[in-house]
């Protein structure tokens, strides 16, 4: 059981098991599901999860956002989220500073290959490691907007359904280069 909200963003274009895990873990403890479309801005996201967070913390004895997880598709350097999330939109995540709590508090990103520096598919699962990739600059200016650590993945992720929520493969953390 987690002690701190956990507030999981589902694209509606997520593999299906994305969904299912995002279900399974409502039994481990605070936790909000949002699903959202193309039409979403990422401004429209991040008002979403506050509002999830106090509503959350509102019903339980919970205050402060633990982890969000974005739970989408994704290949190198691109995130399949709302209306589009890009280095420029990254910023609409400054809404969140301050808003996060806990030991480990942090942002990941579940998309497959978002840091490989080329495509990942099934024929192709792993990704490659180049850090000057344009999923590294992008998750670095997520971490920067919200200022908070950031999970991402170079492989393709491939959800179990066991609800664990883990990553296949190696990933990166991200943490924030510069405070507010």
């Amino acid at each position: 059981m987690h002690l701190y909200q956990h507030i999981n963003v589902l694209d509606s274009r997520a593999p299906w098991q994305a969904f299912f895990n995002a279900w399974l873990e409502t039994d481990r403890g605070p936790t909000r599901n949002i699903e959202v479309n193309e039409q979403w801005s990422m401004d429209r996201i991040c008002r979403r999860i506050l509002q999830s967070s106090e509503e959350l913390a509102a019903s339980t004895r919970h205050g402060g956002l633990g982890v969000v997880r974005i739970l989408c598709h994704g290949n190198a350097g691109f995130v399949q989220l709302g209306s589009g999330f890009t280095e420029a939109t990254a910023g609409s995540f400054r809404l969140l500073r301050g808003h996060f709590t806990g030991r480990f508090p942090r942002i990941e990103v579940q998309a497959c290959g978002v840091l490989s520096s080329t495509e990942v598919s099934r024929e192709r699962p792993h990704g490659t490691v180049d850090l000057n990739s344009a999923g590294h600059a992008l998750m670095w200016a997520l971490a920067d907007a919200a200022q908070v650590l950031v999970i991402a993945a170079y492989n393709l992720q491939i959800h179990y359904p066991d609800g664990s929520m883990t990553y296949e493969g190696p990933v990166r953390h991200f943490r924030p280069h510069r405070s507010p």
